[in-house]
């Protein structure tokens, strides 16, 4: 657990009920559900690449319209590149998540990086998981003062062939590098137990297991993925709402769902912060963390998370400090 203390506590706390941004990123700070290619900010990125790229819209029609918007549109500046070429921008992405993370008082974030990424060593995860730990290094060596516990996550997507994760997953699960493992994407697309394979072999490893449910389909879904995958949190989660007996049975479990506010209004599953699920999710004692999700897309830091539910009265200041200290668990 990264130190925290009672003026850190006093500090969140104060800063909540100030609407002071300072305050709140002074506080340590945990986020556990971030993509760790995504996790910078779309300013940083037009100032590194050169081009300017268009906003997206305030709310996606349907997550089809989002992939489209982060494979695509904020792809343009480097579509056609390949090997080294493409990892300059993976490693500017990933080394901006880092340092956004730094800057707003993250002292804890288990970044997803896709399985994919392999592919761009040539198949060569040892050097993947190099170049991963080279960059936290030197994010860490150009900010000596600042304390940053980098939990790197392995990430599946939903929709790339089986075989292609056959060949990516077990190549990066021997590096040692990854403490968590993912899987996202569309929920509604494919079976979830085709991936109850690579689920195996992280549980063998001692990673902690984690999965995207409950943001594109109902609370059983929730269920389902917890006990298919014997997981020990789930990403968003937030339709588990909708079920009182499947929020009793996270609470049972302690089953954490590390739940992003911002990112489910502009995705269209919460009509607002102010009515968002995770309050109903939390007072039926359900563990919950706050996290940003894709801040390249949804342009919320984790203290200004923090400040939207304390500002819309979803959780009281005290509230968001007790799931602040257990984000950083």
């Amino acid at each position: 657990m990264i130190h925290t203390d009672d003026a850190d506590s006093a500090c969140f706390i104060r800063g909540l009920e100030a609407g002071d941004g300072a305050l709140v990123s002074a506080a340590p700070k945990g986020d556990l559900h971030v993509h760790g290619l995504c996790g910078g900010t779309r300013k940083d990125y037009m100032a590194w690449c050169g081009q300017t790229l268009p906003p997206p819209p305030r709310v996606f029609p349907d997550f089809t319209d989002f992939d489209h918007y982060l494979l695509v549109t904020l792809a343009r500046p480097y579509s056609g590149c390949e090997g080294a070429d493409l990892w300059k921008f993976f490693a500017f992405f990933f080394r901006n998540t880092l340092e956004n993370a730094i800057a707003d008082g993250v002292t804890v974030i288990e970044p997803s990086i896709d399985s994919s990424v392999v592919d761009i060593f040539g198949g060569d995860a040892v050097l993947m998981a190099e170049e991963i730990n080279r960059i936290i290094a030197e994010t860490a060596a150009a900010r000596p003062s600042a304390v940053l516990d980098v939990r790197p996550e392995l990430g599946m997507a939903k929709g790339i062939p089986l075989a292609l994760l056959e060949s990516w997953v077990p190549a990066a699960l021997s590096t040692g590098i990854f403490k968590s493992i993912d899987l996202y994407g569309d929920e509604r697309v494919g079976d979830d137990a085709d991936y109850v394979p690579f689920y195996s072999m992280a549980r063998e490893r001692g990673l902690r297991l984690k999965a995207h449910a409950g943001e594109l389909r109902g609370a059983s879904s929730v269920r389902r993925s917890v006990e298919l995958f014997e997981l020990d949190a789930v990403q968003h989660g937030i339709s588990a709402a909708e079920d009182p007996s499947v929020m009793e049975f996270l609470a049972a479990r302690g089953t954490v769902l590390n739940v992003c506010p911002t990112s489910n209004v502009r995705l269209g599953r919460a009509p607002s912060i102010a009515s968002h699920p995770v309050s109903a999710l939390s007072k039926a004692g359900v563990p919950v963390t706050i996290n940003t999700d894709d801040r390249i897309v949804f342009d919320a830091s984790l203290s200004e998370e923090y400040l939207s539910l304390y500002r819309e009265g979803v959780f009281t200041a005290e509230e968001l400090n007790g799931i602040r200290l257990r984000s950083l668990l």
